[in-house]
């Protein structure tokens, strides 16, 4: 399709939230008729078996913190039509804008 574009960012993998619930709950949403692909990034490494490492607590930040700054980075830089909310980059985080000319 010639039309591909960034409609919606949103993220999976906290709490009961696992990524083809979600993927199904936008079959049905507000978003149903306004997408037919979908890319994903991951915070976990792959195995050689395929499978999903576990979850690692050596970790300083948290996993939803992670997947915040991940969600909230990719909202601020490609601005999808279809996000009603911002990213939550959470307090301790400042934003610079770059200026030009």
């Amino acid at each position: 399709d010639d039309n591909f574009r960034l409609v919606y960012v949103g993220q999976a993998g906290r709490g009961s939230q696992r990524l083809f619930t979600r993927l199904k709950q936008h079959r049905t949403d507000q978003l149903a008729d306004r997408w037919s692909r979908f890319s994903w990034f991951g915070i976990r490494w792959v195995l050689n078996t395929g499978s999903l490492s576990a979850v690692s607590l050596k970790n300083n930040a948290k996993i939803s913190d992670v997947l915040n700054h991940i969600e909230a980075i990719i909202i601020a830089s490609a601005e999808p039509p279809h996000n009603r909310q911002g990213g939550r980059f959470g307090e301790k985080v400042e934003q610079y804008l770059q200026q030009y000319g």
